[in-house]
């Protein structure tokens, strides 16, 4: 997929997996150059975080975490 994509001339290929999908999202992490981990500022989404960030070790992969959904007041978005 991604060098069917590279052969057309994409300079930009982004793969979106669905949640505890670990082998899609083994397999878009091993062919990728950077992995963005969407994350919304509830405990519950915050706790899984560390699982996806296990499983981007094992590609090797940098990565980053963004923020998304976060209230623009209260204390949630402190």
């Amino acid at each position: 997929m991604v060098a069917g994509a590279r052969q057309g001339g994409a300079d930009l290929v982004l793969i979106d997996t669905p949640p505890h999908a670990e082998r899609a999202a083994l397999a878009a992490a091993k062919a990728a150059r950077l992995v963005l981990v969407p994350c919304r500022p509830a405990i519950f989404d915050l706790e899984t975080v560390a699982t996806t960030v296990d499983l981007i070790g094992y590609a090797g992969t940098p990565a980053l975490s963004i923020l998304n959904a976060v209230p623009w007041r209260g204390a949630r978005g402190d």
